[in-house]
């Protein structure tokens, strides 16, 4: 039969593409919004610079033990004040350093802008909606700057209150994304999948690098195997 035999230099390749094809499929990337899409920055210009790390954006040093991932429009009408509802000194109403200009060094602006769009801890934000009555009496939250690292913290619980907080970023916010979905089903599960789909691309990656048998195999296979008489 004929075969056709791959390159030597495509073997790593292959190789390579099958060890990291499981791992492609199942992570997750870094800061990623509720949509799947790149998370964006909370503040803007004229705004106070916002963030746990105070670079813009509803991050922590570490996203898994993390929590300031909410960004939500301090200045809306509607709603509760945040800081009023949960009990706060009425930091909402303060000024600090103001969110940079492109191109600026965050370090040399001394400048003093409203607090407005801040990213507040996941937590804190399911006792608001709780405190303040529900979903609907809470103010605006900005979609496309929440941390999809919330959304996977309230599914992991099964509290009411964070329940209901994982159902009001989806009544405010529309439909989450489908990473969301991968991520709320069992991680055993998916090792079990991404092991399996490794092992057979494996499999199959071993199969080309292998090729036809040899001559000498091939010998050892008679053309006309022997079978034994019935008596």
């Amino acid at each position: 039969m004929f075969w056709l035999r791959p390159h030597p230099k495509m073997y790593n390749s292959v190789a390579l593409l099958v060890l990291s094809l499981p791992c492609r499929i199942f992570r997750s990337n870094a800061y990623s919004n509720i949509y799947g899409g790149t998370l964006k920055s909370c503040s803007s210009a004229g705004m106070a610079l916002t963030g746990y790390t105070r670079n813009g954006f509803c991050v922590d040093k570490s996203d898994d033990s993390g929590s300031h991932h909410i960004c939500i429009d301090l200045s809306s009408a509607t709603g509760g004040n945040f800081c009023d509802v949960t009990g706060q000194n009425d930091w909402c109403s303060s000024e600090m350093t103001c969110q940079p200009e492109e191109n600026e060094d965050a370090a040399e602006n001394d400048e003093l802008c409203p607090v407005q769009n801040w990213c507040v801890c996941q937590w804190a934000f399911a006792s608001y909606i709780e405190k303040a009555g529900g979903c609907s009496m809470i103010q605006d939250v900005v979609c496309d700057a929440i941390n999809v690292e919330a959304v996977y913290a309230y599914q992991r619980s099964h509290q009411s209150k964070y329940v209901n907080a994982l159902k009001c970023i989806e009544e405010k916010c529309g439909g989450l994304s489908v990473k969301y979905w991968l991520h709320s089903k069992p991680k055993s599960m998916l090792s079990v999948v991404g092991l399996l789909l490794g092992g057979v691309l494996l499999g199959i990656a071993w199969y080309m690098q292998r090729g036809p048998p040899s001559e000498k195999e091939e010998k050892l296979v008679p053309e006309h195997p022997v079978t034994a008489e019935l008596a």
